[in-house]
C-alpha cells in the first residue's frame, strides 16, 4: 500500500459539523438568505436535503441557485474567505471542532511509520480542515493547499480525488485506498480506481457503504493498518465480486 486518503468528518472526527452553520450563516449574511442547516446524527440536512458527503463548495452553489444566483461564480472566494473567518473565529469562542475517533491516532501512526503516504479528501475548504485538525492535534499528518484533496471550490466529491493524489505524487490504483463514512466518498474512490474502504462511524451503514462499492467496510479504525494490510490481500484470494470484506471487533470476514 502506497498512499491512504483519509475523509474528515465521520472518519477521523465525530459531532464535526460546527463548521457548517458558519458556511450557511455566511451566504445567509451576504445575500439575505434563509438557509437552514440540521443534522440527524452524522448526517446534515440543508433546508431539509440531505448533503452528506457534499464539498463546501456544492453546498455553497445549491444557496445560491436556490437564491437565484446559481452563476455568481465570482461571489465564491470572498463567501469562503467569510466562511473559513467565521469558523476559526467560532473554534477561538468556544465551539467544539469535534472529536477524533477511535483507533485514528493509532491508524495514522502506523501508516507513516511503514513509509504509507497520508493525504485528505473532504469537503471542508482547506482552511476549515486544518482549523479542525489542528486543534485536536491532527494537523501534523496532513498538508493543507486548496488546490489538492479539498472543497474549496470543487463541487464534485470525485474531482477531489485526482488532485490529492497529484499533490503526493501517486497513482490511481489500488495501492491507494481511500478511507470514507458515506458513499460518496466511496464512489469517487471507485471512479478514481482506488481500494475503496468505508467506516461506519459517520453518515452510512455498512449496507449502504456495501452497496456504493466498498472493498473494505470496518467499524470504526481501531486496527485498521492491520485490517487493510490484510484485507488487500484477501480480496486477490477470496472476496467474490460484488462483496465487501468486512472487520468487526479486529475479526477479518466477508
Amino acid at each position: 500500500m502506497r498512499g491512504v486518503l483519509f475523509d474528515i468528518d465521520g472518519t477521523l472526527l465525530g459531532r464535526s459539523s460546527a463548521h457548517l452553520p458558519c458556511l450557511v450563516q455566511a451566504v445567509n449574511d451576504a445575500f439575505g438568505a434563509t438557509g437552514r442547516i440540521e443534522m440527524q446524527g452524522e448526517r446534515p440536512f440543508l433546508d431539509g436535503r440531505d448533503v452528506a458527503g457534499w464539498t463546501d463548495a456544492q453546498v455553497m452553489r445549491s444557496m445560491l441557485a436556490a437564491i437565484g444566483r446559481a452563476d455568481d461564480l465570482g461571489s465564491m472566494p470572498p463567501l469562503m474567505d467569510s466562511y473559513a473567518t467565521r469558523f476559526e473565529s467560532a473554534l477561538a469562542e468556544g465551539a467544539s471542532p469535534g472529536i477524533v475517533l477511535p483507533g485514528v491516532e493509532d491508524s495514522l501512526r502506523r501508516l507513516a511509520t511503514a513509509g504509507v503516504q497520508l493525504g485528505l479528501v473532504t469537503g471542508n475548504a482547506a482552511r476549515v480542515a486544518e482549523a479542525k485538525l489542528r486543534r485536536v492535534g491532527l494537523a501534523a499528518w496532513f498538508a493543507f493547499d486548496g488546490d489538492a484533496g479539498f472543497g474549496d471550490w470543487r463541487e464534485d466529491r470525485a474531482a477531489l480525488v485526482p488532485a490529492a493524489l497529484a499533490a503526493l505524487d501517486l497513482p490511481a490504483s489500488l495501492q491507494v485506498a481511500l478511507v470514507g463514512d458515506t458513499a460518496a466518498d466511496v464512489g469517487a474512490a471507485r471512479r478514481s480506481q482506488l481500494f475503496a474502504v468505508g467506516v461506519e462511524t459517520g453518515a452510512a451503514s455498512a449496507e449502504e457503504l456495501e452497496a456504493a462499492g466498498a472493498f473494505l467496510v470496518v467499524s470504526d479504525l481501531r486496527g485498521f493498518y492491520r485490517a487493510l494490510m490484510t484485507a488487500t490481500g484477501a480480496r486477490k484470494e477470496r472476496c467474490p465480486p460484488g462483496r465487501a470484506l468486512t472487520v468487526r471487533d479486529g475479526v477479518l470476514g466477508l
